[in-house]
């Protein structure tokens, strides 16, 4: 089986919040998309433009995406000097502040 990869670029119109299991009182964001959420996004956007006329088919859509693609997480990147790059965080000791930094 042969496999193609493809590089797309999203552009949020709006703020996005994909959160996980609270710690304690604190409510916390993911710092990337998860490929099942990426999955699951696709398979409604390709249900919904299948089927116009009736109750679109999201257990069938959804297999088939499932079958003939794999996903990976989506961290949030720029473009900088022409090259993408992550936002990825970093762990710094910043004078006698430790902590993560973007």
């Amino acid at each position: 089986m042969n496999w193609k990869l493809y590089r797309w670029v999203w552009r949020l119109e709006a703020p996005l919040h994909i959160g996980v299991t609270p710690a304690g009182i604190l409510n916390r964001t993911r710092l990337y998309i998860p490929a099942r959420n990426i999955w699951a996004a696709l398979t409604a956007d390709l249900a919904r433009r299948s089927s116009a006329a009736s109750f679109p088919d999201y257990q069938k859509v959804g297999q088939q995406v499932q079958e003939a693609m794999r996903f990976s997480y989506l961290y949030p990147a720029e473009q900088v000097n022409g090259k993408w790059q992550a936002w990825l965080p970093q762990y710094e000791q910043n004078g006698n502040e430790p902590g993560l930094i973007w």
